[in-house]
């Protein structure tokens, strides 16, 4: 009976602590055409990693979908974006204020953020309230940072590679 009891209860919290944690999925864009320019588009590379991105996360229940203004994070997540519907919300890189207020906006929800080499690691520092990551090298695109956040318990990352 006791058993019954604590497994009740610990279904009970995990609920609730559920319904106000917000699951982060961030990416660093996918490959980028090496043209010279400041805001290049996808290479083709970069263009099939989008597509299995899409593919991954097809099926998932993304509420909210966040890149920076460059062709490269936008043309990342657009197959995804197209596929479920929703409409891609820019933010500025230099400004992590708001983080707080997509996680309360998206409680319970899941986000997809794009960013680069320098802003994605920035960003989990920022969820995670410690200093965990440093900037991605060049040639790192496959990483996949899940990161539960709630204000009423420790924020935790699981790593994936796609």
């Amino acid at each position: 009976m006791r058993i019954i009891f604590l497994i009740g209860l610990l279904t009970l919290l995990l609920e609730s602590n559920a319904q106000e944690t917000t699951t982060f999925i961030l990416i660093r864009h996918a490959e980028k055409a090496k043209d010279g320019t400041q805001d290049p588009n996808l290479s083709p590379e970069g263009k099939q990693r989008a597509e299995v991105l899409n593919k991954i996360l097809e099926r998932s229940d993304i509420a909210s979908i966040y890149s920076t203004n460059f062709r490269r994070t936008q043309q990342t997540v657009f197959p995804l974006a197209q596929a479920k519907g929703i409409t891609i919300q820019t933010y500025q890189q230099a400004d992590l204020n708001w983080l707080q207020k997509v996680a309360k906006e998206n409680a319970g929800k899941i986000v997809l953020m794009v960013g680069h080499s320098n802003t994605i690691p920035e960003i989990a520092n920022t969820l995670l309230s410690e200093k965990k990551f440093e900037q991605y090298p060049d040639d790192l695109y496959d990483q996949m940072l899940v990161i539960q956040y709630s204000e009423k318990i420790k924020p935790s990352v699981l790593i994936l590679t796609y």
